[in-house]
Parts: structure tokens; C-alpha cells; sequence
């Protein structure tokens, strides 16, 4: 959808500024950004659905989602 899609773009964007410019807190911010729009939009593929069913299939989405969150986190300010 188009809110996903932007918001993956302006992660992406973001990450890619921060690789240029040498700069972990952009790198970080980036992949929070893409972290929540997994989170709220927790998109896998038929395959997973299909074997894991659609409620655990979207629970293992925001999980991956809450994980990219805290390696941006850490990317971001610890690293």
C-alpha cells in the first residue's frame, strides 16, 4: 500500500544518507523507521503464511519488526 511503501522508501533513504555520510545514528534511524512500518504493517510472505497460519505468520512480522527496532537502537546509539 502506499503508506508502507513510503515510509520503507524514506528508511531506505535515510540508511543510504547514513552509509554516505559515515554516520551510525542515521543508519539507526533509518532501520527504526523500517522497524515500525514492519511493525504496523507486518507483511510475510504466502509461504510463511501458509505454514505457520495468518494470526502466527503476523505475530512473527511484528516480532521482526520489534527486532529491527532494537538494531536500529543499538545501531544508532551504542555502536
Amino acid at each position: 500500500s502506499f503508506p508502507t511503501r513510503r515510509s520503507s522508501d524514506l528508511g531506505f533513504l535515510v540508511m543510504f544518507y547514513g552509509i554516505i555520510s559515515n554516520s551510525s545514528f542515521l543508519i539507526g534511524m533509518g532501520s527504526i523507521v523500517i522497524g515500525i512500518d514492519v511493525v504496523f504493517f507486518p507483511f510475510t510472505t504466502p509461504e510463511t503464511t501458509a505454514f505457520l497460519g495468518y494470526q502466527k505468520a503476523k505475530l512473527v512480522g511484528r516480532v521482526a519488526g520489534i527486532l529491527l527496532i532494537a538494531v536500529g537502537i543499538w545501531v544508532g546509539t551504542i555502536h
